[in-house]
């Protein structure tokens, strides 16, 4: 009987994560970002959900630029970003978390700018950050040159 409690509480476990995100990568996708692309550094200084969770989905938050990597943001600024309405496809909505600093790749549409869920953003706490940083900073020279 204690077998089968276990098995059924292990799916059911499984069951409650319907998204998956983006493992952690060890490089970052530089491949992916094209010229539209605004590329910022970025603190997260406030953020409205719609609900509370981890898996919640993020109405909109302001970012205060600390670096512009590509676009015509400046450091200091303070930009509100909302998520791209696209299908989820299973993966999971945009998630950020206050007073922690990420790269964030954006767009622009007329006066606002969108993240996508899709787009990989590489929290400061990770061990590779400032080795992401390197390689933005190496192939961003290397297309202008």
């Amino acid at each position: 009987m204690k077998t089968i409690l276990f098995i059924l509480l292990l799916i059911a476990s499984n069951i409650t994560f319907a998204c998956k995100e983006r493992a952690e990568l060890n490089e970052y996708p530089v491949e992916e970002l094209s010229s539209e692309n605004i590329l910022i550094e970025a603190k997260i200084t406030h953020i409205e959900k719609i609900k509370e969770g981890r898996y919640s989905t993020i109405k909109s938050f302001d970012a205060e630029v600390i670096t512009s990597f590509q676009g015509s943001l400046k450091p200091g600024e303070v930009i509100n970003v909302i998520p791209s309405e696209e299908e989820a496809h299973a993966v999971c909505p945009v998630y950020v978390e206050t007073n922690s600093g990420y790269l964030l790749v954006l767009k622009k549409s007329e006066n606002t700018y969108r993240i996508s869920r899709f787009s990989y953003r590489a929290n400061k706490e990770s061990p590779y950050f400032e080795k992401f940083k390197e390689q933005i900073r190496s192939n961003l020279s290397s297309k202008n040159t």
